[in-house]
């Protein structure tokens, strides 16, 4: 009786070791992709077409908080060529965007679920008080600031999408 008693408290310490680890593993495995950005973060981008194509790749600068929605590439005299800025919004909303206190052009390129919904290209600078609103035709819970030129040079077209990737070191 004992033997029987002693085989099933190892067979059931077994089964908890069991579940232990694979919880574990789950639990480790989630929270390392739960990656928790902040503003000015730098992220990967691949923008594909049809057929999964490569079009293009970029390194964007994250945007995520109201402040830094509001100013945006404001005031910054240049981005390099494989930069970009990459807004990001709590929610889906029609969004719109100017060209406020810009020194150089931009296309401005509105997403909704990692999909391109609208492309504004070759965008000209505004001053303080800016004329011109770029709006999106749908909800859109992104919006990618690329140097102007940039989207007719690799052909995004409505439909395209992004990946976004982790950088782990520049």
């Amino acid at each position: 009786m004992a033997f029987i008693f002693r085989k099933k408290r190892i067979i059931f310490v077994l089964i908890f070791l069991v579940i232990f680890l694979v919880l574990s593993y789950i639990f480790f495995n989630y929270n390392n992709q739960q990656t928790e950005y902040k503003d000015g973060d730098i992220v990967s981008l691949e923008i594909r077409g049809e057929n999964n194509s490569l079009k293009a790749e970029f390194l964007a600068e994250l945007s995520l908080s109201n402040k830094s929605h509001y100013l945006g590439l404001s005031n910054r005299e240049s981005l390099d060529d494989n930069m970009t800025m990459l807004f990001i919004f709590k929610d889906k909303a029609k969004r719109t965007f100017v060209m406020r206190d810009m020194d150089f052009s931009l296309d401005i390129i509105f997403l909704s679920d990692n999909k391109i919904i609208d492309i504004y290209k070759n965008l000209e600078p505004e001053g303080h008080e800016p004329k011109n609103h770029y709006l999106s035709s749908n909800l859109s819970d992104m919006v990618l600031e690329v140097n102007a030129g940039l989207a007719e040079k690799y052909n995004l077209k409505i439909n395209d999408y992004i990946m976004i990737n982790r950088v782990d070191s520049l």
